[in-house]
């Protein structure tokens, strides 16, 4: 029989040295097996984990952050290689140079409400009020950097929302897709909210679907009516109710130099084309548009 398959609690099972008791970490015990390590050597084993877990929770990516595969699954022959996994919240570490590591991933780990500072050299833990819906958050306690809770973008985008400071990054697909489709003049953002909306027919009144904000496609005033279209005097969009659609309420060609035009809808949602709207009147605005839900803002 193996050493792993003995009870070697007695013993570290990476330096074999004399264990105590209160200066020793356990993984697991069984009836058959009880598999520790000294302190010196149980930090030279989970420092680069609880690196790695620490990274992973600040990026908020939990899943699997608990799991410590027990040392025998590496100290040890393929064909006696140990199976059992341990979990950082369960795991006792006497006072060493990585306890308050331990301490404070487990904390975030047990409290939803708790992040870790995304700056590397601070790894502060901080703590959200449950009733707190905003975003922005800071490490008061520590190095005092701000970071977005939704899009972890640091430092925190006052202004504007994470799409559009995703699209300004390029560095995810949806980024580049709304980067081109906003460069090439086919999505905007609502005034209000900040939700992406792209027109591909209609007038260029627009209902936000996530806020239900009246604005104006061309140059993006808020709370505005159809006589925002007809007066002189406010803006510059006299006449422009049509501007960029054809006699069918469909959108001009961009080759033929027009704004492209269209129903407002976020990014993603199911288009539903509105019927060609009459010549003497203008169409109504789109009502009855359910909620999308939405977690730029």
């Amino acid at each position: 029989m193996s050493k792993l398959h003995k009870k070697t609690g007695s013993t570290c099972m990476i330096c074999d040295e004399p264990l105590i008791k209160e200066k020793s970490i356990l993984f697991h015990k069984t009836r058959r097996q009880t598999h520790s390590l000294c302190v010196d050597c149980g930090v030279g084993y989970l420092k680069p984990i609880l690196v790695q877990a620490a990274n992973n929770l600040r990026k908020n990516l939990r899943a699997g952050v608990d799991s410590i595969k027990c040392p025998g699954s590496i100290h040890c022959e393929h064909r006696n290689m140990c199976k059992h996994v341990s979990s950082l919240i369960d795991l006792d570490v006497p006072d060493c140079d990585i306890s308050l590591d331990v301490f404070r991933l487990t904390y975030v780990l047990t409290h939803n409400d708790a992040y870790i500072c995304p700056e590397m050299k601070c790894g502060q833990v901080v703590e959200v009020d449950t009733y707190y819906v905003g975003n922005n958050l800071s490490c008061q306690g520590g190095c005092h950097t701000s970071w977005c809770r939704n899009c972890l973008v640091s430092p925190y985008h006052n202004g504007k929302s994470c799409i559009e400071v995703e699209a300004e990054n390029k560095n995810t697909e949806n980024g580049r897709l709304i980067w081109d489709l906003k460069r090439k003049g086919k999505l905007k953002f609502c005034p209000q909210c900040k939700a992406p909306s792209i027109k591909n027919n209609g007038c260029n009144k627009m209902v936000c679907a996530v806020c239900n904000r009246k604005w104006c496609w061309i140059c993006k005033a808020p709370n505005i009516d159809y006589e925002h279209f007809n007066s002189g005097g406010v803006g510059a969009c006299k006449g422009r109710l049509w501007e960029g659609v054809d006699e069918n309420g469909n959108a001009v060609p961009e080759d033929q130099d027009q704004d492209n035009a269209g129903i407002d809808n976020p990014v993603n949602a199911q288009f539903r084309p509105m019927p060609p709207p009459p010549r003497q009147f203008p169409n109504p605005p789109l009502r009855g548009l359910p909620p999308i839900p939405y977690r730029g803002y």
